[in-house]
């Protein structure tokens, strides 16, 4: 199954999920995503063919609580508190694909935001990204581009992150 194709199906079941079912938690979020994706695409079926699957992150965020809730398919949050980043891992499992257990179950992380917090929800077509030289960007150089731009307002940041990928990539086809 095409990424574009997963993209439709994810965004459409999310919007289900959230807005028609009234779901907030993070976790749950993922694992409904997890069942509808298995059965839209018919994965629990032996004749199955698709093992198609998608790595997924989501967060609420309480701002009265300054509280964030994390939950991750084989995606991290990545967070920058005080210039200090810190890496939250996901759970090694993504959305749709094979499944070996009865029931998946995704982890929520609970964050609590002091003072001025930066929070990145990515995909892994930065780190990924290939150049010419068929030579990964990677996540080190990814989160050191994070921290050295963290300060600065989230439209600088996203241009900055687009320009230093398109020098990167080059003629390069983009992952993501």
């Amino acid at each position: 199954v095409p990424g574009s194709f997963m993209s439709l199906i994810g965004n459409t079941l999310l919007n289900q999920i959230v807005n028609e079912w009234h779901t907030s938690d993070p976790a749950l979020i993922l694992e409904y995503l997890h069942q509808k994706v298995r059965k839209a695409l018919q994965q629990d079926e032996l004749h199955s063919k698709s093992h198609a699957s998608m790595d997924v992150c989501l967060v609420r965020i309480e701002l009265k609580n300054r509280k964030v809730t994390f939950a991750g398919a084989s995606r991290p949050l990545f967070i920058i508190q005080q210039g200090v980043l810190k890496k939250i891992p996901g759970d090694p499992k993504s959305v749709g694909g094979f499944q070996r257990e009865l029931k998946r179950y995704f982890t929520n992380h609970e964050i609590m935001l002091n003072g001025e917090t930066c929070l990145y929800l990515t995909t892994d077509g930065f780190s990924d990204q290939m150049n010419p030289q068929k030579r990964k960007f990677g996540p080190k150089q990814f989160t050191e581009i994070l921290v050295e731009n963290h300060e600065k307002p989230m439209p600088k940041q996203k241009d900055q992150l687009i320009s230093i990928h398109e020098i990167f990539k080059q003629e390069e086809e983009q992952i993501d």
